[in-house]
């Protein structure tokens, strides 16, 4: 029998749903603008790579590694983000921002943060990181910000051969990948649905798992959020409550 060895996102209730990341899978994580997508996968590298020691890719096309070593202190030391945005921090904080950016800079995470990174690209600089570091999973920030050779071609097109890209990648190389994409505004707040997500058709049939991200901004000064498990190709579906923090741009599992 071979043994599948997932990673897991050590947040208890989302692993007692799906088992974890599985080798070869893509799983895809929706959001609509604002809700904290970029928020809530730097949770799970913090899980994952930063708490567990899993080496790890992250593909940043959204932000800059300075960027995300701010939000990553900011995280793991509950200072506020916009306290390193506005150059205010104090002598504790300051020796606390050395420290820990040290600590997170030591650690086995890979980043490139290459703004329009090609999809031949993305994937020719996954291998060579893969082979060159023993990566074990590979994150993406986020699939809108990828570009194809035909820029020109419809989105729906460009979408679903990006999203095949990455599955073959996946397979290829045998490790998970944990790709962000957007899903479309809803003036009435209410939680997204799989035809909500960008390229919807070929996201759906591809990717293996599907997460989509929801935050109520009138319940509970905006933090309560719920992260629906819409497609589990292996496993059951549901939801996990969250609670997100955006002074620390952080979500934690609640009970």
């Amino acid at each position: 029998m071979i043994e599948l060895k997932p990673i897991k996102s050590n947040f208890k209730k989302l692993d007692d749903l799906t088992g974890g990341f599985f080798p070869g899978e893509v799983t895809v994580i929706g959001a609509r603008p604002a809700v904290g997508k970029t928020a809530f996968l730097d949770s799970l590298i913090k899980q994952i790579t930063l708490d567990s020691g899993t080496p790890g890719l992250l593909f940043s096309l959204e932000m800059s590694i300075e960027v995300f070593y701010m939000r990553m202190v900011s995280s793991m030391a509950k200072i506020p983000y916009m306290k390193f945005r506005n150059k205010t921090l104090d002598e504790n904080e300051e020796n606390c921002w050395e420290k820990i950016t040290k600590l997170i800079k030591d650690l086995p995470l890979e980043i490139n943060d290459k703004p329009d990174i090609n999809i031949n690209e993305l994937c020719d600089e996954a291998r060579k990181i893969y082979n060159k570091a023993n990566v074990k999973i590979i994150y993406i920030d986020y699939l809108g910000l990828i570009t194809t050779d035909d820029e020109s071609q419809p989105v729906y097109e460009k979408v679903s051969f990006i999203i095949k890209k990455l599955k073959v990648l996946a397979r290829e190389i045998n490790i998970p990948i944990v790709l962000l994409c957007q899903v479309a505004r809803d003036v009435g707040g209410n939680p997204p649905e799989l035809s909500h997500l960008r390229g919807s058709g070929e996201v759906e049939s591809v990717a293996d798992v599907i997460f989509l991200l929801h935050r109520d901004r009138k319940i509970n000064e905006g933090r309560s959020s719920q992260l629906f498990i819409a497609k589990n190709h292996n496993g059951p579906l549901g939801a996990v409550d969250f609670a997100f923090y955006p002074e620390f741009a952080t979500f934690e599992e609640t009970d």
